[in-house]
This record gives structure tokens, C-alpha cells and sequence, in this order.
């Protein structure tokens, strides 16, 4: 005598509770650990994703940007992430290259208007820079690289200093207008 096929949904009930079954096993005392709601989630809420982020310092060996690549929690808004961004640029390099910022660099104030972030610093960012109009590209190109690489929904970023727009940020580069990323200068 022929038995009949045992149907799929059968089959798939043996499997899920062949699961469960095995969960229950590996777990000790037969139920699953309760997750840690503090671990999960920081204090604010939202959840802790961290993602591969790319931060533009002076490369070691020559007159151009290299990327850093690093892990950030770029979650929130994007005037969220670009803050995050900048709060990495500001701290400086992890790996060889060396920052393009100068010491003392603050950020007064960070907005979005549409896919434009506006950055406004200390007049310290001025005042402290080296200068030379290599030197002041780099600083300048950490920057908007960095945030438009890193944060899809800004194009574009416009630099003020103490709440005004400069023509440019140490006597070279023009700043007047928002600026989008330039990959020329990266090695």
C-alpha cells in the first residue's frame, strides 16, 4: 500500500517547531534570554546603527585629501548626521593622515535648507589657519567632501564665519556661494 504526500504546511509546522525546540536547548534553561532594552537603544531613543563613514584629513605624503573610513552612528536628521560628521573632523584623525582644520575650530551653528547644509564657525577657524591657498582648499574640502559624501540627502554646503558670509575663509578660496564636493584633490 502507497502512503499519500504529507503536505507542505505540515512539513513547515515540523520544521518551525523543530526550532523552537532547539532555541529552547541552547538557551540553558529552556527560555530565550530577554533582551536589554539599555543596550539597544541610547538614551535618546533611537537606535544604535553605526555605518561606514568616510572623513577627508591632509594625506601624509602629498599635497592632497585622503579618506578615513570610520564607523559613526549616523542616524537622525541630516542636520543630525552632519553634526556627527563634523564633531569627527573637529576631533581629528584616527589613522596617518592629519587634520585640515585649525586648532581651536568651532561650531557656532548647523542648519539644513533643503539639500544645502550651512556650517557657521568661530572666527577662530579664520584667525588660526596656516594659510596658503593649498592649505586653505584642503580645510575646505574636509569639509564639504566629508559631509556630502557621508550624508545623501546634502548636496551642497555653505560656509560662514560668526553668522556672516566671507568672501573667502583665508584670503585664497572663494566661499561666497554654497560648494559641492570636489573628488580632484583626493588621493
Amino acid at each position: 500500500m502507497k502512503l499519500p504526500p504529507i503536505p507542505v504546511f505540515i512539513i513547515g509546522a515540523l520544521l518551525i517547531a523543530l526550532a523552537f525546540w532547539a532555541g529552547m536547548r541552547l538557551s540553558g534553561d529552556g527560555m530565550l534570554p530577554k533582551p536589554d532594552i539599555h543596550t539597544m537603544l541610547p538614551e535618546d531613543g533611537r537606535s544604535h546603527t553605526k555605518e561606514k563613514a568616510y572623513l577627508y584629513f591632509a594625506h601624509p605624503a602629498s599635497d592632497t585629501l585622503s579618506a578615513e573610513a570610520r564607523e559613526l552612528s549616523l542616524t537622525g536628521t541630516p542636520q543630525d548626521k552632519t553634526r556627527i560628521i563634523l564633531e569627527a573632523l573637529i576631533t581629528g584623525p584616527s589613522m596617518e593622515g592629519s587634520s585640515t582644520l585649525p586648532e581651536g575650530t568651532k561650531l557656532l551653528a548647523l542648519y539644513t535648507e533643503g539639500n544645502m547644509a550651512v556650517l557657521d564657525f568661530h572666527p577662530d577657524i579664520r584667525n588660526n589657519h596656516p594659510g596658503g591657498s593649498q592649505g586653505e582648499l584642503m580645510t575646505i574640502y574636509a569639509l564639504v567632501n566629508s559631509i556630502v559624501i557621508n550624508v545623501p540627502e546634502i548636496r551642497k554646503v555653505k560656509i560662514l564665519i560668526a553668522g556672516q558670509e566671507q568672501d573667502t575663509l583665508a584670503g585664497h578660496i572663494d566661499i561666497r556661494h554654497p560648494l559641492t564636493a570636489n573628488m580632484m584633490i583626493v588621493r
